[in-house]
């Protein structure tokens, strides 16, 4: 198929998207489908429809239509009615999702971003991951909980609103086994976050981790690496522009181990955060801090 795409830059008939000229591009070749590309001009889409039939012709392998969609910007109406009754596809409107996460031409939305934290929420509900251990909760925020959003991490810049409302999410569950409360916590999240040589328990600093995880983009950016889309931000971006006094558009798009169960109830007593009955008595709970086994103060 690659090599029928890039037989279309020879055919006059044919002309590539605008910001895709400079590199060539026509198509992308994924595990379980391709998206392709071109000028929003009605020749320019026959003529890759056809590379299409010919491809289908070689392979016997046959578009679904069921599955397949096709995005537009700029074009006529009738431009769009003719490629809808050539093609046989359905005409649908960014962003669509590719492995869980939105594609789109635009900076991504807190909207589109909120399925992180719906996800948290409906893994917290489970019936199998409520009423455990400090301990155990704590295993599942590390384990399970934040790596839900390692992969949109490494991929967006989200949205600050939106990874302070992950923040909540795990810093509820922690102290309170559910996805929301009132209740102050036991320790301050800024402490349970640092690293467990520092005194923490070592829960990600999702903030900082975000930035973090997209500092290899910004080396590959500037060293220019042989990667398809370093070289499309490069050619349609940065052009040759410094990295470090580029000023990127307003609309562009962005890019444990068990740990035993007094560990974490010493940690807090470290903290002097544990809900003793003296605390307890401060805050108004219970009237005396006599022992319930023994009688004595």
């Amino acid at each position: 198929m690659s090599r029928i795409m890039k037989s279309l830059d020879v055919m006059p008939s044919f002309k590539y998207h605008p910001r895709c000229t400079t590199i060539k591009l026509s198509h992308l070749v994924f595990a379980d489908g391709v998206s392709v590309c071109c000028g929003g001009e009605f020749p320019f889409v026959y003529v890759m429809l056809q590379a299409f039939k010919l491809f289908s012709a070689s392979s016997g392998l046959q578009i679904n239509s069921q599955k397949s969609d096709f995005y537009t910007t700029g074009m006529l109406e009738n431009l769009i009615y003719r490629t809808k009754d050539v093609s046989g596809l359905s005409q649908s409107r960014l962003p669509f999702k590719y492995l869980g996460v939105p594609i789109c031409a635009k900076r991504i939305s807190t909207a589109e971003c909120g399925v992180l934290v719906e996800k948290m929420c409906a893994r917290i509900k489970v019936s199998s991951s409520r009423n455990l251990s400090y301990t155990r909760r704590l295993q599942l925020i590390n384990s399970v909980m934040l790596s839900i959003h390692v992969y949109w991490v490494q991929v967006f810049i989200i949205l600050r609103t939106v990874l302070q409302e992950i923040k909540k999410v795990c810093r509820a569950y922690l102290w309170s086994g559910n996805f929301y409360t009132s209740r102050v916590g036991n320790a301050s999240w800024e402490k349970v976050c640092q690293l467990k040589q520092a005194g923490g328990l070592g829960i990600r600093q999702i903030l900082q981790w975000n930035k973090a995880a997209l500092v290899r983009y910004v080396w590959a950016t500037i060293s220019k690496q042989d990667s398809l889309w370093i070289k499309w931000v490069n050619t349609v971006y940065i052009k040759e522009a410094d990295w470090w006094n580029y000023q990127a558009p307003q609309k562009s798009s962005y890019i444990g181990n068990n740990i035993p169960k007094h560990i974490m109830f010493a940690w807090m007593a470290m903290q002097e955060r544990l809900w003793t009955k003296s605390r307890l008595m401060q805050a108004g709970v219970v009237q005396g801090v006599d022992c319930q086994f023994c009688d004595a103060g």
